[in-house]
């Protein structure tokens, strides 16, 4: 097993926790998140649980803030907001 955190997806490495920090950096009401690989009838896709403060983003303005700062297949497929 690997020694860091580290996923294959579709082929590419991907660090989560670059990506991690990458939605919490978006706005200062996001206090936490974490991103996982699921799989889910054989095909591979990222979510992301955002822990929010306020009600002040939704998952469309997370998914655009996170096109203009990450690659591609570094975008969670899902973001599920909570409280």
């Amino acid at each position: 097993g690997r020694r860091d955190f580290q996923i294959k997806l579709r082929g590419q490495r991907i660090e989560l926790g670059h990506i991690e920090e990458t939605i919490v950096g978006i706005s200062e009401s996001i206090s936490n998140c974490i991103v996982m690989k699921y799989v889910h009838h054989e095909e591979e896709h990222l979510v992301a649980y955002v822990e929010t403060v306020a009600d002040g983003i939704d998952d469309e303005e997370l998914r655009q803030k996170c096109l203009s700062r990450l690659s591609s297949c570094m975008i969670p497929s899902i973001f599920i907001l909570l409280d």
